[in-house]
């Protein structure tokens, strides 16, 4: 949160804010926290691997969460965030191999297990 804060605080024209090294920090830190909300056990230093490409020891359903948010994210620049058909694009990109429905509404109630 702070460090959104403190990119607000930067004009978009600033060279800081079109920072590589910044954005990467940023895309890891926003990964490895969104998934650990969903209950994913690896840490940001597995994370960072997983984005570099690296092979890791983890569990198999959350290096797969990791590298669909890559791929998920990558996708972002593509995106019209007003296409329905884009945002089940990133649901499935994001879900796919971890959940049936991916890419697609829901037919009935869910359930968080983990």
């Amino acid at each position: 949160m702070e460090i959104a804060e403190l990119l607000g605080m930067i004009p978009p024209d600033a060279p800081l804010a079109k920072s590589p090294v910044l954005h990467r920090e940023l895309r890891i830190k926003t990964i490895h926290s969104s998934l650990l909300i969903e209950g994913n056990m690896l840490g940001s230093d597995a994370v960072t691997a997983i984005l570099d490409g690296k092979r890791i020891l983890g569990d198999s359903h959350d290096i797969l969460e990791v590298e669909n948010a890559k791929r998920a994210y990558d996708l972002i620049p593509e995106l019209d965030p007003y296409s329905l058909e884009d945002l089940l694009l990133a649901h499935r990109t994001m879900i796919e191999g971890l959940v049936a429905e991916a890419g697609r509404f829901r037919a009935g109630n869910s359930v968080v297990t983990r």
